[in-house]
């Protein structure tokens, strides 16, 4: 692999000189500043960027359920708006880097509480922010007397990992939709 030498320090990117037997490479690496991580209730100015994310997915994750989306975004704006309060961002950098939004969900199980939606925006991902906003839902869900979470989820989604990471099983199948549950006593 060779020597990794620190050349210079500018900016926020830091470029290293990396020696290996024959070639000396050069890569500029961007390094992030560390900064206070903020958890905040979603306010309606949040709503954009949800909209902006929840399309994004759909392009990147679930285009061929694009037209379907689009003609529902009055359904998916009261959705959001209905959960409003039950919407966490998480602040780094002074932006947003993510949010999750969950709603009591009775018609699934009385005491269930159903993931509506987690994100977190390209330039962050990577950095435990997934995992740091799937637990907020369990915290908040917990909180408000949910006993069982509940999620799903594209099969094409690389998500499934976070979620089966934290401890979530299989409870089906809808579609293309993978179903899970998390019984947080259990966990």
């Amino acid at each position: 692999m060779g020597n990794l030498s620190k050349i210079s320090d500018t900016g926020g990117a830091v470029v290293f000189r990396r020696e290996g037997a024959r070639t000396a490479a050069v890569a500029a690496v961007m390094v992030r500043p560390v900064t206070e991580t903020l958890l905040r209730l979603a306010t309606p100015a949040d709503l954009p960027t949800i909209f902006r994310a929840e399309r994004d997915y759909i392009t990147a994750i679930e285009s061929q359920h694009m037209t379907a989306w689009t003609a529902a975004i009055d359904r998916n704006l009261e959705l959001w708006i209905a959960n409003l309060g039950r919407t966490t961002v998480v602040l780094a950098e002074g932006a947003i880097a993510g949010f999750v939004m969950w709603q009591p969900d009775p018609a699934y199980r009385e005491d269930a509480a159903t993931l509506v939606t987690i994100q977190v925006l390209p330039p962050y991902r990577r950095h435990g922010y997934g995992r740091m906003l799937l637990s907020v839902f369990a915290q908040q869900a917990v909180a408000a007397g949910s006993r069982l979470l509940h999620l799903g989820v594209h099969e094409g989604n690389p998500a499934r990992a976070l979620y089966e990471q934290a401890g979530y099983k299989s409870a089906g199948r809808d579609g293309d939709y993978l179903l899970y549950d998390l019984l947080p006593d259990e966990a």
